[in-house]
């Protein structure tokens, strides 16, 4: 028997993009999909990584995919797909959007989960946003609590953190964790 990988990677790609007006997950950065960036940063550092959203919109992009059932759920429903179906003990969760997201960084919170144990998820943080919940490794331990806020839809994702023991872990500085919302949000980082 192989051995297992203390985390497994996923990337939320299953939002709507209302704001943006089109599929922010497949935005072009030099000529690749959004979402293929932040899985390759994560792929940097562990693997599997899986894509979570509608298989027939990224089956194509080389990488497994998973969908969540419980989709128009905001990314409360993807994490929990994630954990139902991560083979490590750890998943790393990034939003499709985190256009600023790098390696060093998805280093420095896999690495900061794996040194410090008694925590149900280690969460990035800025001092413009405070907590960033889809920059976060949740521990499996963690699915049943995250289900539960699910199926009673108690969906935001801050409000859940408040009742977790949780590792806030520094970014280097707002532009890691800048989302891409909106086609504003998208022309700044395509100047930046």
């Amino acid at each position: 028997m192989g051995v297992v990988n203390p985390i497994a990677g996923f990337v939320l790609c299953g939002g709507e993009s209302r704001r943006m007006g089109r599929d922010k997950a497949l935005l072009e950065i030099d000529g690749e999909p959004l979402v293929v960036r932040v899985a390759e940063a994560i792929r940097f550092v562990t693997e599997p990584v899986t894509l979570v959203g509608p298989r027939n919109l990224y089956e194509k992009l080389g990488f497994p995919v998973i969908e969540d059932e419980h989709r128009g759920s905001g990314p409360l429903s993807g994490i929990v797909a994630a954990l139902e179906n991560s083979l490590a003990p750890r998943a790393l969760i990034l939003a499709c959007d985190l256009a600023g997201i790098d390696r060093e960084f998805v280093s420095q919170i896999c690495r900061k989960s794996l040194e410090s144990n008694g925590f149900d998820a280690w969460v990035a943080e800025n001092s413009e946003r405070g907590l960033e919940p889809l920059c976060a490794i949740y521990h499996v331990r963690t699915l049943d609590r995250l289900r539960g806020h699910l199926l009673s839809k108690r969906l935001k994702l801050r409000d859940i953190l408040k009742e977790m023991r949780i590792e806030r872990v520094p970014a280097p500085g707002p532009a890691t964790l800048a989302n891409v919302n909106t086609p504003d949000d998208w022309k700044r980082h395509q100047t930046s």
